[in-house]
């Protein structure tokens, strides 16, 4: 999680990744906001934009989790379900953790722990809130 830096710095997965630069990106801020975008050679697409979510912890260790069959992508924070989304663009690719900052110059520190990859089923329960483009 951030240690220490500016409260937009972010953290996160990018998954699904292919090629040079295509991917989705779900991401979490210190400011208690999350978000999923997609990224290709034309730039950013917003996806579900920064959307405000008690799950998160600011100034905490916070566990993001990622579901993904097929079209069906499902995301948690902190063992509670925040969004689900429909796949739009790639059903396969590399995962990796990401942090980012909103504005050149700015410098954070960041800790990672645990980080696991599965294989499991996507859960019955459906997510506390379903976000559509």
């Amino acid at each position: 999680w951030q240690v220490s830096g500016p409260e937009t710095g972010q953290v996160g997965m990018n998954f699904r990744e292919f090629g040079e630069g295509n991917y989705y990106n779900f991401g979490v801020r210190q400011d208690g906001r999350f978000s999923l975008y997609w990224h290709d050679e034309t730039g950013w697409t917003a996806l579900i934009d920064w959307t405000p979510s008690t799950a998160i912890r600011p100034n905490e260790v916070n566990r993001l989790g990622v579901w993904a069959r097929g079209e069906a992508l499902a995301f948690s924070i902190n063992e509670q379900w925040v969004a689900d989304y429909t796949a739009e663009f790639v059903e396969a690719g590399l995962l990796g953790l990401v942090i980012g900052m909103d504005n050149a110059g700015e410098e954070g520190v960041f800790e990672f722990d645990n980080f696991e990859v599965r294989v499991p089923e996507l859960p019955a329960t459906q997510p506390a809130m379903t976000v559509t483009p």
